[in-house]
């Protein structure tokens, strides 16, 4: 009976993340990038950068995305260094420290990495966990993804990843005392961004745009 409740617990409070952050919609397929630290470029530690200057391009045959060719050379037209293959990995970094300033409710880097409507879903429930006095302790054990679709329009692209994650989520009463998760389990959370860019190579932020959750 203790292991039931501890796991409803935990599904409890990783739905409360999903109704923020992102869905529940399932994909099978297993992807391993095997991101390296230096991978994404941070210049300040508020900026999520997902430009592809100075990588080494990969063989198309290598590459797993011939549906999205069409896509790919539009934003090329714009932006010739672009290489899809990078972004994912990029947005891997970009998920894990999107995740964990909302957890640590650090709104102020949020605001340079979301769209204000996002942003404002983050304030919310930000502010309504300082109000309960409550902290949120999390963890990634691992993240995956690959890249659900492609738009190119009145030049912006968005790029919608599916991600599928280990995490550990806790959520730390005024007293110090653990409510939902004491025993840190780990569940498998999936979510769905979408990351919207201007065309430009002198801009070089990707923001969230926008999540979504399954019925």
């Amino acid at each position: 009976m203790e292991t039931i409740l501890l796991i409803a617990a935990t599904g409890f409070i990783f739905y409360r993340l999903w109704s923020v952050l992102g869905s529940r919609d399932g994909f099978e397929k297993k992807m391993d990038w095997n991101v390296g630290q230096n991978d994404l470029n941070q210049p300040e530690d508020n900026v999520i950068v997902l430009s592809q200057d100075k990588v080494e391009q990969v063989q198309e045959d290598d590459l797993s995305y011939r549906k999205f060719d069409e896509y790919v050379s539009k934003i090329k037209l714009k932006e010739p260094d672009f290489d899809l293959e990078f972004f994912l990995k990029g947005s891997q970094k970009a998920f894990k420290h999107i995740v964990t300033l909302f957890a640590e409710g650090q709104l102020s880097k949020l605001s340079h990495l979301v769209s204000p409507q996002i942003y404002e879903k983050f304030r919310q429930a930000i502010e309504e966990r300082v109000k309960r006095q409550e902290k949120m302790e999390m963890d990634f054990l691992d993240v995956e993804s690959e890249v659900a679709s492609i738009e190119v329009e009145n030049g912006k692209a968005l790029i919608t990843i599916n991600f599928e994650s280990q995490q550990m989520l806790a959520t730390i009463n005024s007293d110090g005392l653990c409510y939902d998760n004491p025993s840190r389990l780990t569940a498998t959370v999936r979510d769905v961004w979408t990351f919207k860019k201007e065309l430009n190579p002198h801009v070089k932020i990707w923001t969230l745009h926008k999540t979504q959750r399954s019925a």
